[in-house]
């Protein structure tokens, strides 16, 4: 789906439905520090996992997930991509940092691993970028992703992906597979979309003991790592998930309207712009619609 938008809102919402569809179409926000971190070459990336590539509060932004064993401080690093760099190869040293920042932290759910969130700004139109995660004690590989045309009135396309639900099955092995071939066709038949919106149940978790391998599946994807991903929150985030959800995502602009316990305290409505139109998510697990309604009339006065 193409658009040439008009100054009028787009308004998406997570709906529990079962089955699969993909169609074309906390922790507080760290920014740039005064100081950046100094450009390494990528080491084991064994202590880094779950990197997300994730839509930012307006189109030159992005945020970014992670989940990292280390308990010192962790960055964010963006270059412009050198000529001739290609995905697997290290992060460009001789490339041009262009963004950085330094990443909140919370010890997740997961026994030992910290949740990670930083947000780079400034980002340019029509610009291939090589981003990694971590620190010196454990970077991750180093992957990119491409920005289109930027601006109020600029044209964008974006995906769908309703209830990929990694576990449904009963296959978490194999809903993983199915899923890594669902974004590969969808980023072979779609390559110059400018980001993904994923509608709800992104995992099963039909008990506590699932949840972790889930995620693991659905953040294997390499094609994940270059897709920019906006998600709601589906029925199959809440119960005994609770903070899983609000540790393995970090969406901009979020509200404390349609937070619920069985989802976490990041999993509030949220909104964000790109190219001066108006996006809303709200999580339908949370029944007040008078919260929803507060939380929109919020976001357009914005």
């Amino acid at each position: 789906m193409t658009f040439r938008p008009k100054r009028v809102g787009a308004i998406f919402a997570a709906l529990a439905v079962a089955g699969s569809l993909v169609a074309p179409l906390s922790a507080q926000v760290a920014y740039a520090t005064d100081e950046p971190a100094a450009v390494v070459q990528a080491a084991s990336s064994d202590q880094v996992d779950r990197v997300s590539l994730e839509i930012g509060a307006t189109e030159t932004s992005r945020n970014f997930n992670w989940l990292s064993t280390s308990d010192s401080t962790s960055y964010v690093q963006v270059a412009v991509m050198p000529e001739g760099w290609q995905n697997g190869d290290d992060f460009p040293a001789s490339g041009e940092l262009v963004a950085y920042a330094t990443a909140s932290m919370e010890a997740s759910e997961l026994e030992g691993w910290n949740s990670c969130k930083a947000t780079v700004e400034g980002l340019e139109a029509n610009t291939s970028y090589v981003y990694r995660v971590g620190n010196d004690e454990a970077w991750s590989a180093a992957y990119s992703f491409e920005t289109g045309d930027l601006g109020d009135g600029a044209s964008f396309s974006f995906m769908f992906a309703g209830d990929p639900q990694i576990g449904a099955s009963g296959d978490a092995e194999a809903d993983t597979e199915g899923w890594t071939n669902t974004l590969n066709t969808m980023e072979a038949a779609f390559p110059e979309t400018d980001f993904m919106i994923s509608l709800g149940d992104q995992i099963n978790a039909s008990a506590p003991q699932t949840v972790e391998s889930e995620y693991e599946g659905f953040f294997a994807p390499d094609a994940l790592h270059g897709i920019t991903l906006a998600t709601n929150v589906g029925n199959h985030e809440v119960g005994a998930k609770n903070q899983h959800y609000s540790y393995n995502y970090n969406m901009p602009n979020r509200s404390n309207w349609g937070a619920v316990d069985a989802t976490g305290a990041a999993s509030g409505d949220y909104w964000f712009t790109y190219n001066g139109v108006l996006f809303m998510s709200l999580n339908s697990n949370d029944m007040n619609t008078s919260e929803h309604k507060a939380f929109m009339k919020e976001a357009i006065a914005a």
